[in-house]
């Protein structure tokens, strides 16, 4: 099974999204008739409920929204019985967690907004209870407060945007402080400052929107230079630099 969902993986890795759903349909199945000899094995529940996850990704990338949100309802459901079983496993929890964040993200997609919102917020509530001191768990966090700021962002919430990107930012600058090396970390950590500046311009207030975009571009600027073969950093820089060049015609 392991086999199977890591060529899953490298085909959506690949843009080939239909070839990544085949290979998860063939795992889904298997796993379920696993489910059904062994309703309570922990291990095959958090299986099931990550091929599950992964569905919704793919799905996502194949433009299939509806489909999307249907995997991330099963996620919940494996999720929720794989915590019941397992209830002293954090790592359950924080599938639930990202069980109801996909589902949100799901959901706010299709227009679904106050829907969307109780969702992410049931994932929110969850990652803050969660260990502290465990990096994942709080990156997981900061992801969380995004997705909520995505929601507010499309109710045209400026304020409540706000609020969640600077927890986020607050949250993404914690993890860089305590780990520079990690790449991914400092992607977010753009990300979120890019969150902050939308928001604020949205807001009309440009000059505080500005060193956050600033902060976002000296960021991504490094991370390209680092990578120069990597396509979507330089992209994110132009973007950055775009915002940046909107203020200054304002």
């Amino acid at each position: 099974m392991m086999a199977q969902m890591g060529l899953a993986i490298k085909y959506r890795a690949a843009g080939q999204f239909r070839q990544s759903l085949d290979v998860l349909e063939h795992v889904k199945a298997t796993a379920e008739k696993q489910r059904q000899r062994t309703r309570q094995d922990a291990v095959v529940l958090n299986a099931l409920s990550y091929v599950y996850e992964q569905m919704y990704q793919s799905n996502l990338d194949f433009g299939d929204v509806e489909s999307a949100l249907s995997a991330g309802m099963a996620c919940l459901e494996i999720s929720k019985q794989w915590a019941a079983v397992d209830s002293a496993n954090s790592d359950a929890l924080s599938r639930v967690a990202s069980a109801y964040t996909i589902i949100g993200d799901a959901e706010r997609r299709l227009k679904k907004l106050n829907e969307a919102r109780e969702a992410v917020s049931s994932g929110l509530e969850i990652r803050k209870k969660l260990d502290p001191n465990n990096k994942r768990y709080r990156s997981d966090l900061a992801t969380s407060w995004l997705r909520l700021a995505d929601v507010f962002s499309d109710q045209e919430d400026h304020v409540g945007t706000l609020d969640a990107s600077q927890h986020a930012l607050d949250i993404s600058k914690k993890l860089v402080e305590d780990d520079s090396s990690n790449v991914q970390w400092k992607k977010d950590l753009a990300g979120s400052y890019c969150y902050v500046g939308s928001a604020l311009r949205r807001l009309l207030r440009p000059a505080e929107a500005r060193p956050a975009y600033e902060a976002a571009l000296a960021i991504r600027q490094d991370l390209a230079k680092a990578a120069p073969d990597d396509r979507g950093l330089s992209e994110e820089v132009i973007w950055t630099t775009d915002r940046i060049r909107e203020l200054d015609r304002k």
